[in-house]
């Protein structure tokens, strides 16, 4: 990925849709990618690297393609911790937040970027070593479909 930029705050839309993970800023909204029928990823299978790719719809701009690298840590019983590390073609962003298992393939939780101030919530549907995150926020919305490496 590129070095970082930093953006002015009127560029922030664009960044909040660049996370995730899972990942990670505003930028995912309503992914349903899970085929039924298919197997349930145990939870320890969340913790870990996963990467993956999707789109970006700010507030007030254009959608944007986004990348994104995701590390999930298993805090405690069924609560994990995110980094996340994502790329459009004009800036990298990241972000930080915090999951927790609402279901059997199921996680919930809320991200923040710290250079933008930007707060939002997090959902993911696991699918064996796939995942489907939508993040949405003020800023924006967005999802992506990562897959663990």
């Amino acid at each position: 990925m590129p070095a970082q930029t930093k953006c002015s705050r009127s560029f922030m839309p664009r960044i909040v849709g660049s996370v995730a993970a899972g990942l990670v800023t505003p930028m995912m909204a309503l992914l349903i990618g899970v085929v039924g029928g298919a197997t349930v990823a145990k939870a320890e299978s969340v913790a870990g690297l996963w990467r993956g790719s999707g789109f970006v719809n700010p507030s007030e701009g254009q959608r944007e393609r986004v990348r994104c690298r995701v590390v999930y840590t298993r805090q405690s019983g069924q609560r994990y911790q995110l980094t996340a590390r994502c790329a459009t073609a004009s800036a990298n962003i990241d972000q930080v937040g915090e999951v927790r298992r609402t279901g059997r393939d199921r996680l919930s939780g809320s991200f923040y970027n710290a250079d933008f101030n930007v707060r939002g919530r997090i959902q993911i549907r696991l699918n064996g070593n796939r995942q489907a995150v939508t993040l949405i926020s003020d800023a924006g919305s967005g999802r992506l479909t990562l897959f663990k490496r």
